[in-house]
């Protein structure tokens, strides 16, 4: 499960919502001010923007995008602007597509074509690679919640208690490193892959088959991204039979007279 700061929900934080990274964030118009907007109106944005983190990552924004973005020389910045989180999610969808796309035997490539990501030319002799982008991606967001070890001093004593946190005993509050959270916790399930939705007006890529007021999950045998596509679907198919026992010879219908 993971923990996001979510301005809709009671006591403002509430899990992720399922597959988001996945499902929502593809959804999302990011190339737009107001779309991006919609996504912080909900969930804030604390952390400076950890990727792009590098000149070498920088450089594969487009150059008049990368000068409105915030320096990061000066460390943490709590406050960021919209183009810092548009291209940490641009990042983070193009890095859950190179997974999805790869995994469906498509070009991780145009994962990161498709959000604008500047793909020709070298930068300090290192060519763009999609898998070295996913890499540099989703390492910064799982920097946040790596496990690790915390102390803290006790006033009026030499004492410090030392303990360790587990990575899925924290919970996160920005949006992006939840993200990378989600998207690796996806990635590692082995029980899950990848997959499209058979419905033929849908063609989501989904992982479990998601519905029902409890939110419950189907893996095994699924082959629609919701009840409501499979039952389309099943409709769908339902009135092609129908159509198919009425002219079962398949010639077109005669015309019928009509009155002058």
């Amino acid at each position: 499960m993971v923990y996001v700061a979510d301005r809709e929900a009671e006591g403002g934080e509430a899990p992720l919502p399922d597959e988001w990274v996945i499902r929502d964030l593809r959804a999302a118009d990011l190339d737009s001010d107001s779309g991006v907007e919609a996504i912080l109106n909900r969930f804030p944005f604390r952390w400076s923007p950890a990727w792009p983190g590098n000149t070498v990552d920088r450089r594969i924004i487009p150059a008049d995008q990368r000068r409105r973005l915030r320096s990061l020389d000066v460390g943490f910045e709590p406050f960021c602007g919209i183009e810092d989180l548009r291209w940490c999610l641009k990042g983070l969808r193009a890095s859950a597509n190179t997974w999805t796309y790869a995994s469906l035997s498509m070009d991780p490539l145009a994962a990161w074509a498709d959000e604008g990501f500047r793909l020709h030319g070298t930068y300090f002799g290192i060519d763009f690679s999609a898998w070295q982008a996913f890499s540099s991606v989703l390492r910064s967001g799982l920097e946040q919640w790596s496990p690790g070890a915390f102390y803290t001093s006790t006033r009026g004593s030499d004492e410090i208690p030392v303990g360790t946190v587990a990575a899925s005993e924290l919970r996160l509050y920005d949006i992006f490193t939840a993200g990378c959270q989600q998207l690796f916790n996806l990635m590692v399930d082995r029980r899950v892959t990848p997959r499209r939705c058979e419905n033929a007006t849908c063609g989501r890529i989904f992982v479990h088959q998601l519905g029902g007021s409890s939110h419950w999950q189907r893996t095994k045998g699924v082959r629609y991204c919701s009840p409501q596509c499979a039952k389309a679907e099943a409709q769908r198919q339902y009135r092609r039979r129908q159509k198919a026992a009425a002219n079962p010879s398949g010639a077109a219908p005669a015309p019928r007279d009509v009155d002058q």
